[in-house]
């Protein structure tokens, strides 16, 4: 998929978007994590379902631009984790409609995938504090922001107010994304 101003805007926006609902949406997740009917389970593989390919999507995006415009690529690993982690959850979310054991399989792989990718969140945070020229930029704030996200994610205790942190990080992406569209060609 070709990097293009079209692409960068959409996921600006799609960036901004998800900051707004994220936090709706994990009240209204958390809310039907306590209503154990099947519906409620639907619903709530659907809604991870479609945060996971808005992250796809954007983070994507996010890695194009961060390799063809900044020659970057102290992340693309890193991102690529990020992904299949988000991934591998959504799928046992998934599953877990199928049965009461894969249900409980994949409520225990969540959790114990938490901490790893509260850590892996937070060393991209810190690799994008590496990229040059990072003066007056908006990176700088996001790499902070998923640090702090990340390290509340690795803890466990303090998820409420990672929650708040990706909310604020996702914002300042969507703005990095939506300045980037303007910089770039149309196609």
């Amino acid at each position: 998929m070709a990097l293009t101003s079209v692409r960068l805007a959409k996921a600006g926006w799609l960036a901004v978007a998800n900051a707004i609902v994220t936090v709706p949406l994990f009240l209204f997740s958390f809310m039907l994590a306590l209503d154990d009917s099947h519906g409620a389970r639907a619903v709530q593989t659907i809604l991870t379902l479609i945060s996971t390919l808005l992250f796809i999507y954007i983070m994507l995006t996010l890695l194009d631009y961060l390799n063809s415009s900044h020659q970057f690529h102290d992340v693309d690993m890193l991102v690529k984790l990020l992904l299949w982690m988000n991934i591998a959850v959504t799928v046992l979310s998934m599953l877990g409609l199928l049965s009461q054991p894969l249900r409980e399989a994949g409520g225990l792989f969540a959790i114990i995938l938490i901490v790893p990718s509260g850590v892996t969140q937070a060393v991209f945070g810190y690799r994008l504090l590496r990229l040059p020229g990072l003066t007056g930029t908006r990176f700088k704030p996001y790499g902070v922001l998923n640090v702090i996200t990340g390290v509340c994610f690795a803890l466990v205790v303090p998820i409420p107010i990672g929650l708040l942190t990706s909310v604020a990080a996702d914002v300042i992406l969507g703005k990095v994304l939506l300045e980037a569209a303007e910089k770039q060609p149309l196609s």
